[in-house]
């Protein structure tokens, strides 16, 4: 006779031949348990699963492990008590239907020891029936489905925004990564020029690509720059000729006249095989033709210009990038926060952004910083937040204007008191030193009342 179970491995057998996927973590977000069915869902084995960490954010597209863990991850408010439910798409390839995840607390007597995961088949629940900040689970949701629809072809997945301008922009990139062709990637200053261009130079695979030497532009004399280039091709060419290297030039409009006439002479070479990737605060091409670059050059570094819009010009997109750069606290701290009140995300909305991306990474950062619970408030901004409603919410000072004789008598009347004081007073001294008749500077004292 067979003996029984006992009713742990009962209970775990039971939990493993339920179709739908279940997982449970423990108070620290490890995964202690993962049954057949979630880890077919999620396209990865158990045994990659468990002991591994959950971080709260979208998950990196080349790392299958990776968004696998970032779907199971409940919100950090389930791990203070609350039950959850949220849609969480499918991260394989074959891009099954989303599922409804419903994240449930675990608690012993006093306090709490996990999180019960159980991804249901879809029937109409939303998130926000269940959990009243749904806008922050919103984000999150469509930062996990941005991701995952660029993490085919391209590596795409960090230049976020739903904006018509920066659908324009990833789709610029794609082409520049299909075509190989010399790009130039124009944007003011924290506008994330170098990270598209690295984007551009890896693609999909960076260990396909060849070796990219950046090179600061503003400090290359035309020695440095023939050095740098012929060492660095002759490297290529010798370790990995059929992986040709590639130039990323930072800031090419501050490059010196005197180098902008040596890299081009490069650039026309026949035998020349380094592909190039600029970035630059204006176009190469207007600067061109108001003379302040080199009009051969403008047009070898141009075949393809793709212009990244200041921040301010879609501020569609700033909600959706605060939660991408808090998704990347989490993914490197053990404390996880879920999102952005609807007051903060309103106050972020109306900024400026004159620092563009690099400015709202630091604000995100340091709002963290100061949050003390599991979204960030209106409280934890910035001072400069603050400060720039405070600006927007003041009424404008009324123009006082100018009443212009007045201003000019009271000029008058001090210089003439000023000549009385030099001449001790005598008047036909002092129309001589402010150039008038004594008549007319007795009728101006007059006039105005000076004694």
């Amino acid at each position: 006779m067979a003996r029984p179970l006992s009713p742990a491995k009962e209970f775990l057998r039971m939990l493993s031949a339920v179709r739908e996927p279940l997982a449970v973590l423990n108070s620290e977000r490890r995964v202690v348990y993962c049954n057949e069915a979630c880890a077919a869902w999620l396209g990865v084995s158990a045994e990659e699963l468990v002991g591994n960490e959950c971080h709260y954010h979208a998950g990196d597209p080349g790392q299958a492990i990776d968004v696998a863990l970032s779907c199971l991850c409940p919100p950090p408010e389930v791990f203070e008590g609350r039950r959850v439910t949220a849609r969480v798409p499918c991260p394989r390839e074959d891009q099954s239907e989303p599922r409804r995840a419903e994240f449930t607390p675990l608690w012993d007597d006093t306090r709490n020891i996990g999180a019960l995961v159980w991804l249901r088949e879809p029937d109409g629940t939303t998130a926000d029936q269940v959990w009243d900040e749904a806008e922050s689970r919103e984000l999150h949701e469509q930062l996990q489905q941005l991701r995952q629809q660029m993490s085919g072809t391209y590596r795409l997945a960090h230049i976020i925004g739903n904006s018509p301008a920066m659908r324009r922009v990833r789709e610029q990139v794609r082409l520049a990564i299909q075509a190989t062709t010399r790009v130039v990637v124009v944007g003011d200053n924290g506008s994330g020029r170098e990270h598209v261009a690295r984007t551009i130079h890896y693609g999909n695979d960076s260990a396909a690509a060849g070796p990219l030497v950046p090179l600061s532009c503003s400090l290359l004399d035309p020695e440095l720059l023939q050095a740098t280039v012929t060492a660095f091709a002759r490297r290529c060419a010798e370790t990995n000729p059929r992986r040709p290297g590639a130039l990323l030039l930072l800031d090419v409009d501050a490059l010196p006249p005197e180098t902008q006439s040596e890299l081009a002479g490069f650039l026309t070479l026949p035998t020349f095989r380094l592909h190039t990737i600029a970035t630059a605060r204006a176009s190469l091409t207007q600067l061109a033709d108001a003379g302040s670059f080199d009009p051969q050059l403008a047009m070898l570094l141009s075949v393809l210009e793709i212009a990244l819009p200041p921040l301010d010009q879609r501020r569609d997109d700033v909600p959706l990038l605060a939660q991408h750069f808090l998704e990347e606290l989490n993914a490197e701290s053990p404390r996880q926060l879920s999102g952005f009140t609807s007051e903060a995300l309103d106050a972020l909305f109306e900024y400026p952004w004159p620092g563009n991306l690099d400015e709202l990474r630091s604000f995100v950062r340091e709002s963290a910083e100061r949050c003390s619970g599991t979204r960030i408030g209106l409280a934890d901004l910035p001072k400069r937040i603050h400060l720039a409603m405070s600006a927007a919410n003041r009424p404008p000072r009324p123009e006082q204007p100018i009443k212009l004789d007045e201003v000019l008598a009271e000029v008058e009347a001090e210089l003439i008191r000023r000549a009385l004081r030099r001449t001790s007073n005598n008047k036909a001294k002092a129309a001589r030193l402010l150039g008038i008749s004594r008549p007319r500077l007795l009728r101006r004292i007059e006039q105005l009342g000076i004694t």
